[in-house]
């Protein structure tokens, strides 16, 4: 009777700590370059904060002026070095993967959204409940073709909108993956082709994430009947002069709807 117990308050406990998990690492690649950056702040500030026990969330900008390697502050991570596209944005995300490897251990899942993205946390909390701790990579598909310029290398990526990658996979980038860094300016080396070619040479597949894109003005709330209960991500880019009244209108709809 007494063992009978015994192992019940085991398994008990263990079904406890597998449930309940760890945080996620949430760095946002950002910066200043455009006015309409400014609407893509306001809106992640809306909500970042509000799931903290499953989501950290940090801006991650390079800062050219500052004084040391890194600042962090008001839930930015300013890093020392200069804005671009190429290399800018592959290597301010590796620096800061560099700033929090101490912490790794915290977190299952890093996840890597650029300014313009929505994220649904609570949606996101239960796909990634579902999913494998180790060796997982995943984000919105795309294919790149004739990549580094071979014909017929078709390479399958998840695109930089939303990646996500397992804390392994973080600590194995920070120890094999920095000559990624400081590459010079080609379409071979965009952020998201780089975290790409370095899971794929590991052997680690991608998974598909549920995404809903939005290029032009169109109100949420009407096209609301369908977007699939399992869309956690959203990316947000119109085009033309107006991006900055049309993205604010719709980061606000976007929250109205899934989270007030």
């Amino acid at each position: 009777m007494k063992i009978s117990i015994f192992l019940h308050l085991i398994f008990f406990f263990l079904g406890f700590f597998s449930i309940e998990g760890k945080k996620n690492l949430v760095l946002i690649a950002s910066s200043n370059g455009e006015l309409v950056y400014k609407i893509h702040k306001q809106s992640w500030r809306r909500y970042m904060n509000a799931f903290g026990d499953q989501f950290e969330c940090y801006f991650v900008e390079f800062c050219s002026d500052l004084k040391t390697p890194y600042l962090l502050s008001n839930q930015t991570l300013k890093i020392q070095g200069k804005e671009s596209y190429i290399p800018g944005i592959f290597d301010k995300c590796y620096k800061a993967l560099e700033f929090f490897k101490d912490r790794l251990d915290e977190f299952d899942y890093i996840i890597r959204p650029n300014l313009s993205s929505f994220l649904i946390l609570p949606r996101l909390d239960k796909y990634l409940q579902r999913q494998q701790k180790k060796g997982f990579y995943a984000g919105p598909v795309a294919i790149f073709h004739n990549d580094e310029g071979k014909e017929g290398n078709d390479l399958c990526y998840a695109v930089g909108t939303c990646i996500i990658f397992s804390s392994d996979l973080a600590q194995k980038l920070i120890h094999e993956g920095r000559c990624l860094t400081g590459l010079d300016y080609s379409t071979y080396h965009a952020d998201d082709l780089l975290f790409a070619r370095f899971f794929k040479e590991r052997q680690i597949p991608l998974h598909p994430i549920p995404t809903f894109s939005i290029e032009r003005f169109i109100e949420p709330h009407r096209i609301y009947p369908y977007i699939g209960d399992d869309v956690f991500h959203f990316r947000v880019r119109t085009w033309g002069k107006d991006r900055y009244r049309y993205e604010k209108l719709i980061h606000e709809e976007l929250y109205e709807i899934f989270y007030e």
